[in-house]
């Protein structure tokens, strides 16, 4: 609800001369309610803004709640353009009731290139440890000992090539 100072403490009194008994007294000061003075973006170079403040759904004249700036990093997180984000009151919450929010970002590349490569070696044929040959629908056929198998080793070069371009189709751009 926007008491971000809030404050708990418990008393206890023993009541009578009972030691199992207690008298307990929560108190709870709620502090300055605070709500949403204006919302600033840093380090968008990219992203437009009207993506960042429909992502982020802070909006000025509402409660400052906790909850709400950590649910918006995790949303500006899931669009995968962002490093980094986070989101803070501009100032440390004492007694005022209305405060600035910043929402500080780093945006990720836009281009990324992965590559690997490697050396393949194959074997194709093999040897029939059975003595036997099974084809679908016919009864199994022994081979004589002399039937030897064809194997070829087959080697090369292998190489992957991996081209990642985020905001792709401009969405996420000005």
């Amino acid at each position: 609800m926007g008491y971000l100072n809030a404050n708990f403490r418990a008393t206890t009194h023993p009541i009578g001369k009972d030691p199992h008994r207690l008298d307990v007294t929560y108190t709870i000061s709620e502090g300055p309610k605070v709500i949403v003075g204006s919302v600033a973006t840093l380090g968008a170079k990219v992203t437009r803004q009207s993506l960042i403040d429909k992502t982020v759904r802070l909006k000025p004249e509402t409660p400052l709640r906790e909850d709400d700036m950590l649910a918006a990093e995790g949303r500006l997180y899931s669009l995968g353009i962002f490093d980094w984000a986070e989101i803070d009151p501009r100032r440390q919450i004492t007694t005022q009731t209305e405060e600035d929010v910043l929402v500080k970002l780093h945006e990720g590349r836009q281009n990324d290139i992965k590559y690997g490569f490697g050396f393949e070696v194959l074997n194709r044929g093999g040897s029939i440890p059975s003595g036997t040959i099974a084809l679908p629908g016919l009864p199994p056929v022994g081979l004589p000992t002399s039937f030897k198998t064809s194997q070829k080793t087959f080697w090369g070069p292998r190489a992957t090539l991996q081209y990642t371009r985020n905001n792709f189709a401009a969405w996420a751009r000005p």
